[in-house]
């Protein structure tokens, strides 16, 4: 008896069309997620914890002789002429039944083969719930020793599928029933996912197996070219080929590097590319020659360093941070990858770390020391909060995953996880509070240039208040304080800067009505006791300008920069940060607001600014405005 295809009755005559859910999470990047969700598998299914698991990934030439391939292009041909499908997805299946007519001509077909070693294979025990027929006829359903394996969503069997226009996946597998004294046994089938058809008047189901009537072949009935030698699961994808996607194996190794690199370059796994091995002795060089090289190669670096910080959380078990800050000093990349036990990656991005949907689990003061640093998550037990928020690509994390009744249980572990991470990073990069100093009057105005040792003059010594209503005060440009982010500004720009009387722009080269109501008063009033001090913020040295003056009277509402032209003319500078008796204060839209009252008490206010452009040789002079109320006439 031979193999044959066979796909279900439909006698509902229900539709299936070929934009399958579970497959749809992986058509992206298709050889991307294909390698995330294989290696996942394999490394759950690890049997010897003393030796790495190995996946090899190669193209080979099968012969067709026991695959049917006859059968399959009648359903492929069924399936073209089905109402069930679109004229895009169409294409994809005329593309495939060409590949089919191509093998059968040829006696032999392309196929990415996969196979694993060192993992326990997937047992037929003759039951819904085993491992076999999770793999094989299941759909959003995953069977695997613990809740805390990586791939417990159940839809990453899906991703080969997405692989390949023929939608068409062959199984085998090895496995001990009763451990290594016991015999190996085998087993072989095929899955082939299409759309609903009619085939001579009779309506058959989107999906259907290569076997005997649905069951798999066994033991010795199991092809030749399809029996594995020791336990271990094998794929081949029929109909991959390099032009798929470009070229599969760099972006595979892409893929293995940015996801695995804590597995492989802790000797947990190891995978064969084609020809290439990826293991820890060649994981730099592999990585070197990626996209992303540099923050990989630091991601492998901090990987491979010492615990730093380690803690328990309940329902995520023992958490552990490496991390690297940069010599530098400097305020610069901050990154994170937050891996899970298995050795996965989850995420290095830090918007995709979530309590809820419109709750982040973690933030980064943008004033830090650069730093790279790897989150370990080993769970206790046998289950695992983390898993739970895990979404089914397994690239984000949120208590919406989560099943309704642990929402709030995962949602207190993720809060807690965030807050931890966060205090740990602090402890390692968080730069020092700027000093304070009293040394005001032995500065007093000057600044020295670069090479002449001239003296540069801070303007004309004074300083100014404006008594101004804080909210009729004009709005330097959107984005100012957000670098990177451009914004279309809604403020005239000209030479004197943004002044307290001028109203905003509509955009259209007209000027808004002012509003009727509370009318802004702009009164500047001297101070002489206006001084600048070298800059205690000493990486940022070149952006940075620090003040000290006696606080006016009244409270302190707003404090801009401005820069003094050659002509005298002043130009506002947009700021990034601000501290005040060395304590940060908000910066809005480029310039000081909300300044606590609590900041300014004594005689004299020492400030210190960040400016985004370079602001160190520059003539400077700071407005300063206080509230007071006025009624419009």
């Amino acid at each position: 008896m031979k193999l044959a295809w066979t796909f279900g009755n439909n006698d509902t005559r229900e539709t299936e069309g070929p934009n399958n859910g579970a497959m749809s999470n992986f058509t992206g990047d298709r050889t991307g997620a294909l390698v995330r969700e294989i290696i996942q598998n394999s490394i759950d299914a690890r049997a010897d914890a003393f030796l790495p698991v190995q996946v090899v990934f190669e193209i080979k030439e099968l012969p067709i002789q026991s695959l049917d391939l006859g059968g399959l292009k009648r359903a492929l041909q069924a399936s073209i002429k089905s109402n069930a499908i679109d004229d895009r997805y169409s294409k994809q299946f005329q593309r495939g039944a060409k590949q089919l007519d191509a093998a059968i001509k040829a006696k032999k077909i392309s196929a990415l083969r996969i196979v694993d070693s060192n993992t326990t294979g997937a047992r037929d025990l003759k039951g819904e719930r085993d491992k076999w027929h999770s793999l094989t006829k299941t759909v959003g359903l995953s069977n695997k020793d613990s809740r805390d394996s990586a791939g417990s969503f159940g839809l990453g069997k899906h991703a080969p599928f997405a692989a390949a226009d023929l939608r068409t996946v062959l199984y085998s597998t090895a496995y001990y029933e009763n451990g290594p004294d016991s015999s190996l046994h085998r087993r072989f089938t095929g899955k082939s996912i299409l759309v609903s058809h009619e085939t001579h008047g009779k309506p058959y189901r989107a999906s259907g197996w290569l076997g005997y009537d649905y069951e798999p072949a066994s033991d010795d009935a199991v092809p030749t070219d399809f029996r594995l030698g020791t336990p271990g699961t094998g794929l081949d994808i029929l109909g991959f080929n390099d032009s798929n996607s470009g070229d599969w194996r760099v972006e595979a190794q892409e893929s293995l590097v940015t996801h695995f690199f804590h597995a492989i370059a802790h000797d947990n796994l190891r995978v064969m590319v084609g020809s290439t091995i990826i293991d820890s002795k060649s994981l730099d060089s592999i990585a070197a020659n990626m996209n992303r090289a540099e923050e990989s190669l630091r991601f492998i670096k901090v990987s491979r360093s010492s615990v730093r910080e380690s803690t328990d959380i309940d329902g995520i078990g023992r958490v552990n941070l490496r991390i690297m800050v940069d010599s530098d000093g400097e305020s610069g990349p901050k990154s994170i990858a937050l891996v899970r036990d298995a050795g996965m990656m989850i995420t290095d991005r830090l918007g995709n770390l979530k309590i809820t949907p419109s709750q982040r689990m973690l933030t980064i003061p943008r004033h830090w020391l650069g730093f790279t640093a790897v989150v370990e998550c080993l769970s206790e037990g046998n289950r695992s909060l983390l898993r739970e928020a895990e979404g089914p690509r397994h690239d984000s994390i949120s208590s919406d995953f989560a099943d309704q009744a642990d929402r709030k249980e995962v949602s207190k572990a993720l809060r807690a996880l965030g807050v931890w991470i966060r205090d740990a990073i602090e402890r390692h990069a968080k730069p020092p509070e700027p000093a304070t100093t009293d040394n005001a009057d032995e500065m007093a105005d000057v600044l020295p240039l670069p090479g002449n040792g001239a003296q540069l003059p801070l303007g004309n010594g004074q300083g100014s208040l404006e008594i101004t209503e804080p909210q009729q005060l004009a709005r330097a440009p959107r984005g100012l304080g957000s670098p990177g982010r451009r914004r279309r500004s809604t403020v005239r720009e000209h030479p004197g800067g943004y002044e307290p009387g001028d109203p905003p722009d509509n955009g259209k080269g007209k000027r808004k009505r002012k509003r009727k109501g509370k009318k802004s008063e702009s009164v500047q009033v001297p101070f002489s006791d206006l001084r600048r001090l070298p800059s205690s913020l000493t990486q940022w040295a070149e952006h940075t300008a620090r003040f000290t003056f006696s606080p006016p009277d009244g409270v302190l509402k707003h404090i801009r920069l401005y820069a003094i032209g050659e002509d005298g003319r002043e130009t506002q500078v947009a700021l990034e940060r601000a501290y005040m008796h060395g304590r940060r204060i908000p910066v809005k839209q480029g310039e000081i607001a909300e300044i606590p009252s609590d900041q300014v008490s004594g005689e004299r206010v020492e400030l210190e600014l960040k400016a985004l452009r370079p602001i160190a040789n520059r003539r400077l002079q700071i407005k300063v405005a206080a509230s007071k109320k006025t009624k419009r006439k």
